[in-house]
């Protein structure tokens, strides 16, 4: 009895080895043909085959160690400005940020804060405020520098509101941040 080569040219078989031998997609019937005299299903033998033409097809990327790391920066740069933009200016973050602090000043949240945060410390003297939207303007986050009753160092407390629908927000304070 006569046996054919293994088409994928590996000894596993395996469906991973396919993408690696650069084989054309001419060697399907015959990958085909090897298959059905093995008994092996012919769902099993199309699934691999489909394999075979899409990797053959698939665009070879440059590995990492091809490119400088000047590159791969600049890469990583574009990628995460979109497309190559450049980045927003300084004033053009703090245009942005005036505008979310008077959207979010306009929801109550600023007053809201305020009074949340002089409920929870009671007697504390806020040194700092900072107010802004997280992630999207359904999450609001507040950054307090305070002093404790009685003076001592500055310390920080963060907390948020959540939107729970419209107009109503709710508050995010983890409570083992808590003085």
């Amino acid at each position: 009895m006569k046996t054919r080569p293994n088409p994928t040219g590996s000894g596993s078989g395996t469906v991973g080895s396919l993408c690696d031998t650069g084989r054309s997609p001419r060697a399907a019937p015959e990958f085909l043909g090897w298959a059905t005299t093995r008994h092996i299903p012919i769902p099993l033998a199309l699934s691999c085959i489909l394999m075979l033409v899409g990797c053959s097809r698939a665009p070879k990327a440059a590995t990492t160690s091809q490119k400088s790391v000047t590159q791969r920066v600049a890469d990583l740069e574009q990628f995460v400005n979109g497309s190559g933009a450049p980045p927003p200016s300084g004033q053009d973050l703090n245009k942005e940020a005036e505008q979310d602090l008077a959207e979010i000043r306009s929801l109550g949240l600023v007053d809201r804060a305020q009074r949340d945060f002089a409920n929870r410390l009671p007697g504390a003297a806020i040194e700092n405020l900072r107010i802004s939207y997280f992630r999207d303007t359904n999450v609001v986050w507040c950054n307090v520098t305070y002093k404790p009753r009685g003076g001592g160092e500055p310390r920080g407390q963060d907390f948020g509101y959540q939107r729970n629908g419209g107009t109503n927000w709710n508050l995010l304070w983890n409570e083992k941040n808590k003085p």
